[in-house]
């Protein structure tokens, strides 16, 4: 059976709309998200928020992944920001502790040396 010309338009279609997916997540994800949650105080960092998100982009690596071509810097690139960033997610989950109370916070700070 000879492939048509659709079938190959279909094929560039979907591969144009991964790699939209792609630059969109690399500027949303390395530009947006994570300077904002880098930047914000930590009491107004929302934990649930920044767990969604990076579930999110996680998905959105892992699809790239396996629907682009092998090799591609870009996939890797956004695979290793959103890979590294949800290694510290569990530090981010403990420090978000409602019930953390002042002599947690003074150890803390003692641990890492600013109190």
């Amino acid at each position: 059976m000879d492939v048509s010309k659709f079938d190959l338009v279909e094929e560039v279609r979907v591969a144009m709309l991964y790699r939209v997916k792609l630059w969109k997540s690399l500027d949303e994800w390395g530009n947006v998200l994570v300077e904002k949650w880098r930047t914000a105080p930590f009491e107004n960092v929302d934990v649930s928020e920044i767990t969604q998100k990076s579930e999110y982009y996680t998905k959105v690596a892992l699809q790239c992944e396996r629907n682009l071509p092998v090799g591609s810097s870009a996939v890797a690139r956004l695979k290793q920001l959103v890979f590294d960033f949800r290694e510290t997610m569990p530090i981010v989950e403990a420090l978000g502790n409602k019930n953390l109370k002042v002599e947690h916070w003074t150890e803390i700070k003692t641990i890492i040396g600013l109190g």
